[in-house]
């Protein structure tokens, strides 16, 4: 029973997304001033809330504390560059 998450529960996780809805995902974190290099680690984490996460940079959260918030793994790409 390989479990990494609390309790011992297993986490539950998403399939990867289609190539699709990657392209409209990406397209959605740029829009809403995600770097390209965060943008396309989230786009493809099937496992991050992208509603949740265009949420909390509507209302002034930055996006790479967004995601980490929202505990994606890829939210530490670029921190270097915004402090």
């Amino acid at each position: 029973m390989g479990s990494n998450s609390l309790y011992g529960i297993p986490e539950r996780r998403r399939p990867r997304p289609s190539p699709e809805v990657v392209r409209w995902r990406m397209r959605r974190l740029t829009d809403a001033g995600f770097d390209a290099s965060l943008a396309a680690g989230l786009a493809v984490d099937g496992d991050v809330d992208l509603h949740a996460l265009l949420n909390l940079v509507d209302r002034g959260c930055p996006p790479h504390l967004a995601a980490r918030i929202m505990g994606s793994r890829v939210a530490d790409v670029g921190v270097g560059s915004h402090g």
